[in-house]
């Protein structure tokens, strides 16, 4: 009995998630995401003119595209330029596959669980090594299930400290995996841990050619750079001791960038929209939302007309954004005002003469130079969080 209820609430769990996972393929909201495929594009290619011809640009299309929405942003990326795609897990690697890009290299830049190495060799997905019991149990699988030799890049930790071999111990086990006949050892790679500081990162730079030059046989694929470390430091993606065969962008592509020198070269590539739903004349003094965290002053003796937005928390506007933010409406900016809610939120609009109920306001990007960034340093945080926090709720429209 206690063995069929903990199935049943378990299949009953499953189910719960994938129906909360699917919405109507005809979304019906008034609040979307607009991606921009052009600014894309032009990303891109900046990012691809920081490189050499034969070097590979690994795009990073983890979270979905930081949000964006990975598979409906894969044929612009590889039409500008990208060579490799990145991901985070296996579930992400797989969704790429399915979804018809069946040849393109594709690398599991995080984790995977033991479990979930069968599915990914299965459909040549390459995954991150760094330690030798985890490849030796992809060897296991190999051999069990009468599969191809295992792609593989080792991780190597020069200072970021969240996976990887360390750098100290990475050309040993590199070398350990290279004569492993189930094992094909497609790449070694690091990862920048403060690609603005210049000193920390010619460390890790240091740390990673040493162990490059160590190794007898190097491996075809050899890459550090991030985003800003490919904007910040052309030396390295140029001539080095061993030179690096390619680079890895993330969020670069998606028009933001901490190196201020370039990012007037980048176009924010999303927009937050919403139409007008409601619009009222609220008298001095009345507050506005939960706890009437805004209110009008009484000396001020001035109506205020307020619309309402059918956007909120729940999608990914954060709540600490209240009272803080504006919105870019009719060609002017107007503040949001009382708390944001789960679902909607309130904007003064008394400055947007002839604002009607079902004109379209803009919440970050493009008009009127509200950008991630804007909210990012209200919130003390970074635009990465932002752009994944946006939930699948909102509708995403692609344009050119």
């Amino acid at each position: 009995m206690g063995v069929y209820i903990t199935l049943t609430c378990l299949t009953l769990v499953v189910f719960t998630v994938k129906l909360t996972r699917s919405l109507p393929t005809q979304p019906h909201r008034d609040a979307w995401c607009d991606i921009n495929l052009a600014a894309l594009e032009h990303n891109t290619m900046v990012l691809r003119q920081q490189v050499a011809d034969d070097m590979s640009l690994m795009a990073i299309v983890k979270a979905d595209a930081y949000g964006h929405g990975a598979v409906m942003c894969l044929p612009t990326l590889l039409g500008a330029g990208v060579t490799e795609l990145g991901v985070a897990s296996i579930d992400e690697a797989l969704q790429i596959r399915e979804a018809g890009f069946s040849d393109v290299p594709l690398l599991v830049i995080g984790p995977t669980p033991a479990w979930a190495v069968e599915a990914a060799l299965r459909k040549n997905i390459a995954l991150s090594v760094y330690d030798q019991a985890q490849c030796e149990h992809i060897i296991r699988v190999c051999q069990q299930q009468k599969l191809p030799p295992a792609t593989v890049q080792v991780k190597v930790d020069t200072g970021m400290h969240r996976i990887g071999v360390h750098w100290e111990e990475a050309a040993a086990f590199t070398e350990w995996c290279q004569q492993q006949a189930a094992v094909t050892v497609a790449g070694i790679f690091s990862h920048l841990a403060w690609a603005e500081n210049t000193d920390f990162s010619h460390t890790q730079h240091q740390r990673f050619q040493s162990v490059l030059q160590q190794l007898a046989t190097l491996p075809p694929k050899r890459h550090l750079l991030n985003s800003a470390g490919t904007l910040l430091y052309p030396a390295m993606v140029g001539a080095t001791d061993i030179s690096y065969t390619g680079v890895r962008v993330g969020l670069a592509l998606w028009g933001y960038t901490e190196c201020e020198t370039t990012q007037h070269q980048l176009r924010p590539v999303m927009q937050l929209k919403a139409r007008v739903a409601a619009l009222q004349t609220v008298p001095a003094s009345d507050g506005v939302s939960y706890n009437h965290t805004n209110t009008t002053a009484p000396t001020l003796n001035a109506n205020r007309r307020i619309a309402t937005l059918p956007v909120g928390y729940a999608d990914g506007v954060p709540r600490g954004l209240s009272n803080r933010m504006t919105v870019w409406a009719k060609g002017v900016h107007c503040p949001q005002v009382g708390n944001i809610t789960m679902d909607q939120l309130m904007v003064d609009v008394s400055a947007a003469e002839g604002l009607l109920v079902g004109e379209s306001i803009t919440l970050f990007g493009g008009e009127g130079g509200i950008t991630l960034s804007d909210w990012a340093a209200m919130l003390n945080t970074i635009e990465y969080e932002l752009m994944c926090a946006l939930r699948v709720r909102l509708p995403r429209t692609y344009t050119r």
